[in-house]
């Protein structure tokens, strides 16, 4: 980890991400489980955090979803409106990739859809990502803590859905979420280290033992 405060999570009342956003309602609304959180690489050690993290998204409904003006947080105080300037629409039954820069040859070579920047970020040490679209209706919750003795998050590698469980319920549990060292593959498109964080954004996740 190289992003400092990263580290903690992220319900931090200073941060000046802490009011609610002022969201257009532009995009689509869904229902819960319509969109999933299916990967996350909060503490990429190719890059630094600030330029190196990101979270998959998924469609599980057989019809496009634009989730412009839909509300990412966390749990407490942390909010960022999305895409409120354009269309960014998940496509049936696919994935997006939302990170903190979309600049390939500084994010370590990972294709970015959509750019929250810094004002919201994922915290190494326990966090929540919570997606509510332009009707304000709750889509997605997901909570994550690392403890010493099953750590979720580890440097240098994602933690992921098990593939076989692309839906609301499963995808909100934890507990169906996996991190294996030498599972996904590694890139390194413009890491400053070598060999790169492994991990599988924007496509099909490794299964989970």
């Amino acid at each position: 980890d190289t992003a400092g405060d990263d580290d903690d999570d992220d319900d931090t009342a200073g941060d000046d991400d802490d009011s609610a956003p002022d969201c257009p309602a532009g995009g689509s609304s869904a229902a819960a489980g319509d969109i999933i959180v299916t990967e996350i690489m909060p503490n990429p050690a190719a890059v630094p955090d600030e330029w190196g993290e990101w979270f998959e998204i998924y469609n599980t409904t057989s019809d496009a979803i634009d989730l412009s003006g839909w509300t990412l947080s966390d749990a407490a105080f942390d909010s960022k409106c999305i895409s409120p300037g354009a269309p960014l629409v998940a496509p049936a039954e696919s994935y997006l990739v939302l990170g903190r820069t979309a600049d390939s040859s500084l994010n370590g070579g990972v294709t970015v859809d959509w750019a929250y920047g810094d004002e919201w970020y994922l915290a190494n040490y326990g966090d929540e990502i919570v997606l509510h679209d332009v009707g304000n209706t709750e889509v997605f919750s997901l909570a994550y803590v690392n403890e010493d003795t099953d750590a979720i998050v580890h440097a240098g590698r994602s933690t992921w859905l098990d593939p076989l469980l692309l839906n609301g319920a499963a995808a909100a549990d934890i507990t169906n979420w996996c991190s294996i060292a030498g599972a996904a593959p590694v890139w390194n498109g413009g890491g400053m280290d070598s060999p790169g964080d492994e991990g599988t954004p924007g496509t099909d996740n490794p299964s989970c033992p």
